[in-house]
């Protein structure tokens, strides 16, 4: 995975040469092979090998023109690269969901310039008492909410033919209803929690949105709803009031600040 901006930009499409003339070259036999087997190979480099990620939105949608304009075959449609060029800040965010059971770092509430010092460490010691409580989920919770294969679902997703556009078609909605798979968002809105406990600023305005552990540790057992928002599109939420406040929060600074997650 890299930085598709400036000048990695350059070193993704040199990869995607690089790689597609060593593969057209298996293909063919050819030391020296033809534009359309070239082409051909290029294409399927981009559809399985290529991942980026760019905090700046302008350069994602940049590095997926490129790609299409570098892996364009005739008679095939562009390739779908949603779930592989993505808008995001690489360092920032949950990486290793093992993380999200040690619950919230008590490091998240140090108070930086701005912050409340009493609040802060209020806020330290309710949620390291929070962390070392024990047997906060039953076996069946813990079961329910990370049972789902990921890595799986991401896998199937792959495989998924792009030689029609009624193929690319089908693999965008997979991907939307992906994710909108409700463990799925459970797990994305958990990292932000996570997350986002080192960037709300400790100020009482804002008292109410904090996230401790407590929250990461009750958001493994609600329920979600589904709002519809359209005939073929819904938004998930929360049930519990409060907490659905509290990841609302998470999630709308996620995007504000492009955490980038492994889910």
């Amino acid at each position: 995975m890299v930085d598709p901006a400036c000048g990695s930009g350059h070193f993704l499409l040199a990869a995607v040469r690089r790689v597609g003339k060593e593969l057209a070259k298996i293909r063919t036999g050819e030391a020296e092979p033809g534009s359309e087997p070239l082409k051909l190979a290029i294409r399927d480099i981009i559809q399985n090998c290529i991942y980026g990620v760019d905090l700046n939105p302008l350069a994602v949608d940049l590095c997926k023109v490129a790609l299409w304009i570098e892996g364009f075959s005739c008679g095939f449609p562009l390739n779908f690269l949603d779930h592989r060029i993505k808008c995001g800040n690489s360092l920032v965010g949950v990486m290793d969901l093992s993380c999200l059971d040690e619950g919230i770092p008590d490091e998240g509430f140090k108070p930086v310039t701005g912050d409340n010092k009493n609040l802060s460490t209020q806020l330290k010691k309710r949620n390291k008492q929070e962390r070392e409580k024990k047997g906060q989920l039953s076996i069946d919770e813990k079961l329910k909410i990370d049972s789902v294969d990921y890595a799986e679902m991401w896998r199937q997703l792959g495989i998924i033919p792009e030689t029609t556009p009624q193929q690319v078609k089908y693999k965008q909605k997979q991907y939307q209803e992906n994710l909108q798979e409700s463990s799925w968002w459970l797990k994305y809105s958990a990292c932000n929690l996570w997350t986002a406990a080192f960037f709300i600023p400790l100020t009482e305005h804002h008292l109410q949105l904090l996230p401790t552990t407590e929250a990461l540790n009750r958001l493994k057992r609600e329920k979600v709803e589904k709002i519809a928002k359209s005939d073929d599109n819904y938004e998930l939420r929360i049930t519990n009031y409060e907490l659905n406040k509290v990841v609302d929060a998470a999630n709308k600074l996620a995007e504000e600040k492009h955490f980038f997650t492994g889910v």
